[in-house]
């Protein structure tokens, strides 16, 4: 476990974790260092590195628990290590070795000053204490056991160089018990002690203290047989006379606790943790000076051992793991909203919390306000440009907040319209209603006027916008224009779109279509190169009924294990020819941010003669017939192939198509056509089922009668979707990036596509085909970039933010927020994880940084 640990400032600290070793951490505790271990010195000896102590970021000691303690690992005779880098390198003390008899090891560290630094050991005895009084160049020892005050040592605290304490258990010998743990005090800097309190408690000793005040003061104590309660010991007179105080055994439902870790960060506020017990009672809490206890541990709150507190509201607590105690950043300002009148003042003030140091950044209307770096900010002199929207961004080591926004208005001078909440991008199902809102401030009376498309929508005049009864015409984008006698302000543009949901569930019996035309809710559209009409689309097809080579299960979208879907395939007449089937929903159209999903499954029984494709697109027209090597053609769309036999050669067909309509042209094979894929590194280069990353993710599988190719998605469900952002569109299968490219075209809105294809003149097997399931169009709303964790250390600054899968971000940083000229930093592609951005500090000169998506 980790032992002991320290912090000489918000974002140094050391961490001694037993044989493990000494941990090191520059960035406040988000990520740890190994730094010294054993083996590295000394070949074959081992150290249990028990206390640590720092009286700077460079210099430091650490303390060994010594050989022939509880841990018999522990060989090692140098009992204190010492650093004058921060820890990157060691060595040992000389004068402090393991004589038998009169010093065995460390079990706390104590650093008062820089010069003055105490030490305490061991458990189990005997008990000696450690001074040094310049720095560590020299050290000093009292064995306390053979001067008959004390049997071991837990801990040592220091208020001066005068007035100290120490803990552990009294002359009674550990292995011939009982034996009772013992405080002691020393009002001369250690040359002579007094035992000021000693329990009644058998077998146990005194463990840590913690002193939120030079009155008040805690010291738990580990019991190591049963008792009629808990125990810990407290003082309010500095350690004059100290008071037994006892948790009810039922709290905690057991007659022994190893109580060990004890901190309060305040004279009524703490925490008592330790072993032998399980969540939730392995750690307690208490808020009015250990009168009354709550039990709040969880899993890991193991072993809790010491306790250090950097501030009042940052500690951190040392065991099997390392805990951090913090109180996040908040912030309220007040007034709200403020009627002023021109030529007075008005001020702003904001109760915060957070740890300190903390930054203040006063803004209106999203832009920082000179000289607003304090918790309260005066508007003196009100004039016209003093009315808008002002918040605080506040910020300290963990990162940074925004409170919310208070209004200024001023009386007597008409304000322009500003818009506090901008209309939402929407979807809505055909028929049903759909609604566009905003809020704006500014001097009464406020107009507004919607457009659609740039139109001027008739009675559109209200600050919220409703459509009855959507239909496709209504597809596209809205914005209002605000305006009063003050001046106007247009909205940000909404885009709406036609949801849409199939699962095929609603046939009473399969429908089964051979036909183009317009049915069961689609447009089917048929080409082939030659040859008479040949697809079957089954609306309904009831896929438990196919058991060749396989049964087909349930897909993994449906509900109650339904097993309805859409089946698809071309080319299996007598007249084998290029074919290809296209369907499109009617009336729906797609605009904006939204994904395409849906269940895929691709069958097929004889390799070699089942390379059919599985056809699906967005933003079509709906209108033509989209198949490879055929003009017309539109939209943005895929085609995948079921069992992977397509050679990586093949200029105009591969496994994995990623196509774009050519309008009067034939449809243009993007790989081939020197587009620009990502994420980097690319899924698959060639689109190949050969392609390792293709073959990860399908791997070689025996279905039936059949073992299908490493790579091919055949013979099995696949999750398929569409996504487009901005202008950035991604192809994900599993929930795995395949493609991913910046859309350049025209085709940025449409309808989607489901269809198949076969490129082969050879006439199909009867066993190749493609269900599509649970088909649905969900909207895409983008959640906000929230910069985390601004710091500086080791001369760089960083911070931090929490990304989205396969979505895209800019960095762009500038010396000047007034007069802003932005730079581009760095572009990434997000992993669904927190992104950490590190940069070098440029002196004096100050540097803002923004992280926006396209």
């Amino acid at each position: 476990r980790n032992d002991d640990l320290i912090f000489v400032d918000l974002t140094n600290g050391w961490s001694a974790r037993g044989k493990d070793g000494i941990y090191r951490t520059t960035n406040g505790g988000q990520s740890w260092t190994l730094v010294f271990t054993n083996g590295v010195t000394t070949p074959g000896l081992t150290n249990h590195f028990r206390a640590i102590g720092f009286a700077s970021t460079t210099r430091g000691w650490a303390g060994n628990l010594g050989p022939g303690s509880y841990d018999g690992a522990v060989n090692h005779t140098n009992l204190l290590w010492e650093t004058f880098d921060g820890g990157l390198t060691w060595s040992a003390v000389p004068d402090l070795k393991n004589p038998p008899g009169k010093t065995n090891g460390f079990c706390a560290l104590h650093v008062l000053d820089a010069q003055h630094i105490y030490g305490a050991g061991r458990v189990r005895g005997p008990a000696v204490f450690y001074k040094t009084e310049n720095g560590g160049a020299s050290w000093s020892m009292t064995n306390l056991t053979d001067a008959g005050v004390m049997g071991g040592l837990m801990d040592v605290y220091f208020m001066n160089t005068n007035l100290g304490f120490i803990v552990g258990m009294n002359t009674n010998s550990f292995f011939s018990p009982p034996y009772y743990g013992s405080i002691a005090r020393t009002t001369n800097g250690g040359a002579s002690w007094q035992v000021m309190a000693t329990t009644p408690v058998a077998s146990s000793y005194f463990w840590k203290m913690s002193w939120p005040s030079t009155n008040i003061g805690y010291v738990s104590l580990q019991q190591n047989a049963g008792y009629s309660a808990f125990v810990f010991y407290k003082t309010t007179n500095g350690g004059q006379t100290w008071v037994s105080n006892g948790i009810p055994l039922s709290m905690l439902g057991t007659s022994s606790f190893e109580l060990q870790g004890i901190g309060f960060v305040s004279t009524n506020e703490g925490w008592l943790g330790g072993g032998s017990l399980t969540a939730p009672n392995n750690f307690i809490h208490t808020t009015d000076g250990g009168l009354t206890w709550t039990a709040m541990g969880y899993v890991n709150a193991n072993n809790l051992n010491r306790f250090r507190f950097v501030s009042p509201t940052l500690g951190y607590v040392s065991g099997i793991k390392l805990h951090v105690y913090h109180i996040p950043l908040a912030a309220t300002i007040s007034p709200g909203t403020t009627n002023a009148a021109a030529g007075t003042s008005v001020t702003l003030a904001a109760t915060v919390y957070g740890t300190p140091p903390i930054q203040f950044h006063w803004r209106q209307n999203g832009t920082n306000l000179v000289g607003g770096t304090t918790n309260g900010y005066t508007i003196t002199n009100v004039i016209a440009g003093s009315a808008g929207n002002y918040d605080l961004v506040v910020s300290d080591f963990s990162g940074a907040l925004t409170s919310a926004v208070t209004t200024v208005l001023v009386s007597g001078i008409a304000l322009a319209p500003s818009i506090t909440v901008q209309p939402w991008n929407t979807v809505a199902n055909q028929g049903s209603n759909a609604t566009f809102a905003v809020t704006a401030s500014g001097t009464a009376p406020l107009s507004y006027q919607w457009f659609f498309n740039a139109a001027v929508i008739a009675n559109g005049t209200n600050a919220s916008l409703t459509l009855t009864n959507v239909q496709a015409p209504n597809v596209g984008n809205y914005f209002v224009v605000i305006t009063n006698s003050a001046g106007s302000v247009t909205s940000s543009v909404a885009a709406l779109s036609l949801g849409f949901a199939d699962d095929f569930d609603s046939y009473g019996l399969p429908i089964t279509v051979t036909n183009a035309a317009t049915t069961n809710g689609y447009k089917i559209f048929f080409d082939a190169a030659s040859g008479p009409v040949d697809f079957k689309a089954i609306f309904g097809f009831d896929y438990s009924t196919v058991a060749f080579p396989t049964n087909i299960v349930s897909a993994p979208h449906s509900a109650g294990g339904s097993t309805r879907g859409l089946y698809l395939t071309v080319n299996k007449d007598a007249n084998g020819q290029l074919s290809a089937v296209n369907l499109y929903p009617v009336a729906q159209s797609s605009s904006g941010n939204f994904a395409l999903k849906f269940d895929l499954w691709m069958n097929w029984a004889t390799l070699g003669s089942s390379s059919e494709q599985a056809l699906f697109g967005i933003n079509h027209s709906g209108n033509v017939t989209n198949r490879l090597g055929l003009a017309p053609s539109d939209g943005l769309f895929y085609a995948v192939n079921a069992d992977g036999n397509i050679s990586a050669a093949n200029a105009t067909l591969r496994d994995y198509n990623v196509l774009r309509g050519g309008t009067n042209a034939a449809p243009i094979l993007m790989l081939t056509n020197n587009a620009t894929f990502g994420p980097t590194p690319l899924l698959a280069p060639q689109f190949d089922n050969l392609n390792p990353g293709l073959a990860a993710l399908f791997p070689a599988r025996t279905v039936g009668s059949v073992t299908t190719p490493a790579g091919s998605p055949g013979l099995g469900w696949v999750s398929v979707e569409v996504r487009q952002v901005n202008n950035l569109i991604t192809c994900l299968l599993n929930d795995v990036a395949l493609a991913q490219y910046t859309n350049t075209s025209a085709y940025t809105n449409g309808t989607i596509m489901l269809g198949y294809y076969d490129g082969f003149v050879s006439i199909g097997d009867s066993n190749s085909f493609a269900i599509f399931d649970n088909v649905r169009l969900e909207n895409i709303t983008l959640a906000p970039v929230v910069l985390l964790s601004p710091q500086v250390g080791g001369g760089n600054f960083s911070f931090s933010f929490m990304t989205e899968a396969y979505e895209t971000y800019s960095v762009e940083w500038t010396t000047n927020v007034t007069a802003s000229v932005w730079q581009s930093y760095t572009n990434l592609v997000g992993d669904g994880s927190l992104n950490t951005v590190q940069v070098p500090l440029l002196n004096s000169t100050p540097q803002y940084f923004r992280v926006s998506r396209p």
